[in-house]
């Protein structure tokens, strides 16, 4: 919404700028600009739509990982996972071991049905941090991540 505000706001500023200084009469030219601020404004709002989309998908990513790492007891009852699925980069994170394929069977059935759907005309990504392991903290399976324990 801030892009779709400053893009429309800079077209409608140049319109003024340009009655103002007199340089333009012709109702076409006007016409063209807003017709250019238009187009600019359905792609921003596009754009949100999209991005919306993708952190609805990492959102429903992360309560399927939710669902499969509670009730560990040490840190070999954890193993980590690749939570990337075709429409969405993801991080490596933990799940408990004898859940690991009712996550990798869920994370595909989401996958089959969100992907298909999904624009590729944006994405989120982040870097992931290094995670070489999985640990059990307070019953839950957490990546280990250098520094934060």
């Amino acid at each position: 919404m801030r892009m779709r505000g400053r893009v429309g706001g800079q077209i409608l500023g140049l319109l003024v700028g340009l009655v103002v200084l007199g340089l333009t009469s012709d109702r076409s030219a006007l016409a063209s600009a807003c017709h250019a601020d238009a187009v600019l404004t359905a792609q921003a709002a596009l754009s949100d739509e999209c991005i919306q989309g993708k952190q609805l998908i990492i959102s429903q990513v992360i309560d399927l990982i939710r669902a499969h790492q509670d009730g560990c007891r040490q840190d070999r009852d954890c193993i980590l996972v690749e939570t990337r699925i075709p429409c969405q980069d993801g991080c490596r994170m933990a799940v408990l071991r004898s859940r690991r394929q009712a996550f990798r069977r869920a994370l595909n059935a989401y996958a089959e049905s969100v992907c298909p759907t999904t624009s590729t005309e944006c994405g989120i990504e982040g870097r992931c941090p290094e995670v070489s392991r999985a640990t059990c903290m307070r019953s839950t399976c957490q990546p280990d991540i250098p520094g934060l324990r």
